[in-house]
C-alpha cells in the first residue's frame, strides 16, 4: 500500500497566508483499490483522446451556411374570393358574384389554389341559385333570339 502524498500539516501551515489558494487532493485508486490523495500541481493533464484513425477537426466553429426564407405573403386575392363569394351567397348576388370568380382567377395566377377554388365555388353557387341572373341571362337570350338588339345600334 502506497502512502498518501498530500500532507495535513504542511497544506494547514501553508494555507496561513490570505494570497495563497488551498488545494484540494483529489483521491485516486490503484489496482488494490487502495484510495491514495494526489498533488494537483504534479499531475499532467491526460493526452486527448483520438483514435488513430479519426482526423482531428478544428475547434472553431464554421459559418452555418445562411438560407434566405421567402418572406410570407398572405393569399389576399384567395382571401378575397373567398369573402366575395360567401357574401354574395347572401347579398348583392349580381356583384359580388362576379368579382369572386375574378378574385378567384387571380388567386390561381397567384398559386393560392385552395383559395380560389372556395371563392370561386362559392361564387358560382351563388350566381346558379340567383334569379336575378338567370333573368338577365334569359332577357339577353330573347333578345338575342328575336332580333330585338339591332334597335340601339342605328341611334349612333
Amino acid at each position: 500500500m502506497r502512502e498518501p502524498v498530500f500532507n495535513l500539516e504542511a497544506a494547514k501551515r501553508d494555507a496561513a497566508g490570505p494570497s495563497k489558494p488551498v488545494l484540494v487532493p483529489t483521491l485516486r485508486a490503484d489496482r488494490d483499490l487502495n484510495l491514495t490523495a494526489e498533488d494537483l500541481e504534479d499531475r499532467e493533464p491526460p493526452p486527448p483522446a483520438v483514435l488513430p484513425n479519426e482526423p482531428v477537426l478544428p475547434l472553431e466553429l464554421a459559418p452555418a451556411p445562411v438560407m434566405a426564407a421567402a418572406p410570407w405573403q398572405p393569399p389576399i386575392l384567395g382571401s378575397l374570393a373567398v369573402i366575395f363569394g360567401i357574401a354574395a351567397l347572401f347579398k348583392a348576388t349580381l356583384l359580388l358574384g362576379p368579382l369572386a370568380l375574378v378574385f378567384a382567377f387571380l388567386a390561381v395566377l397567384g398559386r393560392q389554389f385552395s383559395w380560389a377554388a372556395i371563392g370561386g365555388i362559392a361564387g358560382l353557387a351563388a350566381l346558379a341559385t340567383s334569379p336575378w341572373f338567370w333573368g338577365i341571362l334569359g332577357l339577353a337570350w330573347v333578345v338575342e333570339y328575336f332580333g330585338l338588339g339591332s334597335w340601339y345600334t342605328n341611334l349612333f
